[in-house]
C-alpha cells in the first residue's frame, strides 16, 4: 500500500509504524480525498486495545503519512499469519481468545462509523507483544483500491492485496480466498462479509494452515484462484476439522450473508458458548468507549483533525487540552492554528502570546503569532514577531513565506516574490510557496501568471482549498466568470463529505460575485447536515445582502432565529440591520441578547456597546464595551468608544487611559488622539494636550471636516 517505516519518537524513544502512501503521477482528486476519508474514519476509532491505534496524521506534499501504532514480534510472530505458518505453540483456548478479541475490536470500529473492514486475514490480525490481539489496517483496503499508490501490475502471490471484478465489472479490494461471495454479485461490504473473511481466518488458526477451507490450490493466477474458491463456498464445501469453533466457522461461511451470525456480539457469544462446551476456558472483555489516551496524543489527534480539514472538531479536542493543561506551548500552538482555521485570529493571538511567554526560544509561537496578526490586518505587529523569528533562523521557510505575505499586504509585492523564489529554490515541491507566489502575482496585477502559480500548486495538492478559491477570484477579475465557477464546482465536488470546506466555499462565492450559487449551495449543506440549518440561514441571509435583498436577508436571519432561538450570530446580524436601518433602540435589544447567549464574544460586547452608547445609556455601553476588551484587548475602536462612554460615567483620567490604550495599539488613529488632546487641554495639561493634538493633525486624514477644524481651532 505504499512504504512503511519503523520511526523513533525523538523524545519518548517510542516506536511507531509511519506508513507513506505515495501518491502516483495518475492520482486524481478524488482519489486523495477517498484517501483522507478513510484516514479521517481511522483516526475516530481512537484508542482502543484491541484496535491499532492512528496517531498522527501528517502531509508531505501530495503524500500523507499515517504515524501508526507498532507491534512489535514476539518469538518471531507479529501477525496470526506467522503464528500458523512458523508455530503450533497455541491452543484452543487462545484461539477463542483471539477471536473474542477481534470481535469486540469490531464491535468498537463499527459503533464508531466504520462501515466495514474490507480485508479480514490473519496478516491483518496482530499479537506479537501486544497483550491483546490488534486488528490492524481498517478501511485502508478501500482507501488504497481507490489510491494509486499501488501498483497495477498483478502480484504472483497470494497473499496479497488484489483489485478483482466482480459479476457487474465493479473493482473489489480484498484478498482471494477471504472475500465473501456476495460482493461478486455486487454487493457493498459490510459486517457480514468481513464475517466471512474471518470465517476463513478462524478456519485456519483451527486447522493450523494458511490453506483455503475449501478443497483448493493456488496454480498461479489470483482471479482463477478466487473464482474456484468462489465455487466451492457457493456450494457450502468446507473441509471438516477438529476443533470445537467448527461450526462457528460454518455459519461465519455461509453463502448466504442472511445465514452468518447477525451482528459481532452475537459471533462473539457463540465462541464463548463453544468453548464452554468444549469446557475450553473462555474469556471476555469490557472496553470503556471513549478516547483515552496521553496528553500528547490529544494534541496530535486535534493536529491530525487539522489536517483532514475537519477544524471545528480540532478546535473542540484542542480546546480540551488546554483547558487540562494550560501551560502547554505545544497545546497553545496547535490551538492557535485551529483558531486561525476557524477565522478566529484574535483568539489565536492570545494562544500563540501565551505560547509565546512559556517558551520564548521556539519559533512556533511567534510564527503563528504574525501569521495571526497578519489575518487581522496589522502588519507592524506581524513584522515585529516574525523578525524576531528571521533574526534566529534567517533560513526558516515557513517564517520566509510569512515574510512573503506580509511584504504583499504591505504593497511590496516584488519583494515578496524575491521572498517566495528563495523558498521555491530551496524546495521546489513547498505548494504553500507556490500559493504565495501567485498571490504576489495577483497583487501586482500580473493576472495570468498569478493562474499559472495557483495552478502549479494545485497540481502538487488538489486539496490547498484557499488556493483554489484564490484561484477564482483571479478568474472573476479576468471576468472569466466560467472558468471560475469551473473551481468552485471542482472544490465542492472534492469537498462534497466536508461541510466545514463547502461551507467555506459558499462564502467565498457569494463574497466574490458568485452570490446566487452561493445560497444554492447553503441550502444544500442544510439538507445535508441539518444541525448547520441555522447557520446556513444566515449565510444565506449574507449572501441575499450581497445580492441588495435586504428583506430577504432580513427574513434568512428571522428565520434562523425561529430555526434555533439560540443562534447567537443570527441575533447580531438582525442587530447589524437594524443598526443600519437608524433603529438603535431594536439593535441595542439584538445585540444584547447576542451577549446573553455567547457572553465571551468579544464582537458582540463591542456591537451591543456602540449601540447603547448611541442611545446615551452609558452605564450599559460602559458595561459591554469594558467587557469586549477585557476579552481581546487590542481593539482601538472599541476602546475610544469606550473612552467616550467613560466621559458620561467615570473620572478624565480614565477616559486618557483608554485612550493611551487605543494609540499604543494604532499610532495613527486621529480621532483617539483629538479627543485626548481635548481631554487633557480640559485636565490644564498642555504640553500632553500639545503632543496629543499634533500627532492627531499629522493623521488628519481619519478626521472629518468639523474635526479637523476643531483640532486647528485646538491647536491654535
Amino acid at each position: 500500500m505504499g512504504e512503511v517505516y519503523l520511526v523513533e519518537h525523538a523524545s519518548s524513544g517510542e516506536f511507531r509504524a509511519a506508513k507513506v502512501m505515495r501518491v502516483r503521477s495518475g492520482a486524481t482528486d478524488a482519489d486523495l480525498v477517498s484517501f483522507r476519508l478513510e484516514a479521517l474514519s481511522l483516526l475516530n476509532l481512537g484508542n482502543h486495545p484491541m484496535v491499532v491505534r492512528l496517531f498522527d496524521v501528517r502531509e508531505d506534499g501530495r503524500d500523507t503519512v499515517l504515524l501508526m501504532e507498532y507491534v512489535a514480534p514476539e518469538s518471531g510472530c507479529t501477525t496470526l499469519q506467522d503464528c500458523i505458518a512458523r508455530t503450533q505453540d497455541y491452543n484452543d483456548r487462545l484461539i477463542g481468545a483471539w477471536s473474542v478479541e477481534f470481535c469486540v475490536g469490531m464491535e468498537h470500529a463499527l459503533a464508531c462509523g466504520m462501515a466495514a473492514h474490507r480485508d479480514i486475514k490473519p496478516g491483518n490480525l496482530l499479537v506479537g507483544s501486544s497483550p491483546f490481539l490488534k486488528v490492524a489496517d481498517f478501511g485502508l483496503a478501500l482507501a488504497a483500491s481507490q489510491h494509486p499508490a499501488v501498483g497495477d501490475d498483478m502480484p504472483k502471490r497470494v497473499s496479497q492485496l488484489q483489485w478483482l471484478k466482480s459479476a457487474d465489472g465493479r473493482l473489489i479490494c480484498g484478498t482471494p480466498g477471504y472475500i465473501a461471495p456476495e460482493l461478486f454479485a455486487g454487493g457493498k461490504a459490510s459486517p457480514q462479509s468481513d464475517m466471512f473473511s474471518f470465517g476463513v481466518t478462524l478456519w485456519q488458526l483451527a486447522a493450523r494452515s494458511l490453506a483455503p477451507p475449501y478443497e483448493v490450490t493456488f496454480g498461479g493466477d489470483p482471479i482463477e484462484y478466487q473464482r474456484a474458491i468462489l465455487k466451492k463456498a457457493h456450494s457450502y464445501a468446507v473441509r471438516r476439522i477438529d476443533s470445537p469453533y467448527f461450526e462457528v466457522i460454518r455459519r461465519c461461511l455461509a453463502p448466504d450473508p442472511g445465514r452468518r451470525y447477525p451482528d459481532f456480539p452475537a459471533l462473539r457469544q457463540a465462541i464463548k458458548s463453544a468453548a464452554k462446551a468444549a469446557e475450553v476456558g473462555a474469556m471476555d472483555f469490557m472496553v470503556a468507549p471513549g478516547f483515552r489516551g496521553s496528553f500528547e496524543e490529544y494534541i496530535n489527534r486535534g493536529r491530525s483533525y487539522l489536517v483532514l480539514g475537519r477544524y471545528e472538531r480540532a478546535l473542540r479536542i484542542l480546546d480540551q487540552a488546554v483547558k487540562h493543561k494550560p501551560d502547554s506551548p505545544e497545546a497553545l500552538v496547535a490551538q492557535g492554528e485551529a483558531l486561525i482555521h476557524r477565522g478566529q485570529f484574535r483568539q489565536a493571538v492570545r494562544a500563540y502570546e501565551s505560547a509565546h511567554r512559556l517558551n520564548p526560544d521556539s519559533d512556533a509561537p511567534l510564527t503563528g503569532l504574525a501569521s495571526a496578526w497578519l489575518d487581522i490586518g496589522n502588519t507592524a505587529q506581524a513584522r515585529a514577531a516574525l523578525d524576531r523569528v528571521l533574526a534566529r533562523h534567517p533560513a526558516n521557510l515557513d517564517a520566509l513565506l510569512l515574510q512573503a505575505r506580509i511584504m504583499g499586504a504591505e504593497g511590496n509585492n516584488r519583494g515578496a516574490l524575491d521572498a517566495v523564489g528563495k523558498v521555491i529554490a530551496a524546495d521546489p515541491q513547498d505548494w504553500r510557496a507556490h500559493d504565495y507566489h501567485g498571490r504576489a502575482l495577483w497583487g501586482l496585477g500580473k493576472l495570468v501568471d498569478a493562474v499559472k502559480a495557483f495552478g502549479t500548486c494545485l497540481r502538487i495538492n488538489p486539496l490547498a482549498i484557499d488556493t483554489r478559491l484564490a484561484l477564482a477570484s483571479v478568474l472573476t477579475d479576468q471576468e472569466d466568470l466560467a472558468a471560475a465557477d469551473a473551481e468552485y464546482q471542482r472544490g465542492i465536488r472534492l469537498f462534497k463529505d466536508n461541510p466545514e470546506a463547502l461551507n467555506k466555499i459558499a462564502v467565498h462565492m457569494a463574497e466574490h460575485g458568485h452570490a446566487k450559487k452561493a445560497v444554492e449551495l447553503f441550502e444544500a449543506i442544510a439538507d445535508a447536515e441539518p444541525d448547520s440549518r441555522s447557520i446556513m440561514l444566515v449565510n444565506i441571509g449574507n449572501a441575499h445582502l450581497r445580492l441588495g435583498n435586504r428583506q430577504s436577508a432580513t427574513d434568512s436571519f428571522q428565520r434562523a432565529i425561529e430555526t434555533d432561538p439560540e443562534n447567537a450570530l443570527a441575533h447580531s446580524r438582525l442587530g447589524d440591520m437594524e443598526s443600519e436601518n437608524g433603529s438603535i433602540k431594536k439593535a441595542a435589544a439584538y445585540f444584547a441578547r447576542a451577549c446573553t447567549l455567547e457572553p465571551e464574544n468579544s464582537s458582540y460586547q463591542a456591537s451591543a456597546g456602540t449601540a447603547y452608547l448611541q442611545l446615551k445609556d452609558y452605564d450599559r455601553a460602559t458595561m459591554h464595551l469594558r467587557h469586549s476588551v477585557e476579552l481581546l484587548p487590542e481593539q482601538p475602536l472599541t476602546l475610544y468608544n469606550l473612552a467616550v462612554a467613560l466621559l458620561f460615567t467615570d473620572t478624565e483620567d480614565a477616559v486618557i487611559e483608554e485612550l493611551a490604550k487605543a494609540v499604543r495599539i494604532d499610532e495613527g488613529y486621529a480621532r483617539a488622539w483629538y479627543l485626548k488632546a481635548q481631554v487633557e487641554k480640559h485636565l490644564g495639561r498642555t504640553a500632553d494636550a500639545t503632543g496629543s493634538a499634533r500627532r492627531a493633525a499629522a493623521n488628519s486624514s481619519g478626521l472629518d471636516a468639523h474635526e479637523r477644524e476643531g483640532l486647528r481651532t485646538l491647536l491654535g
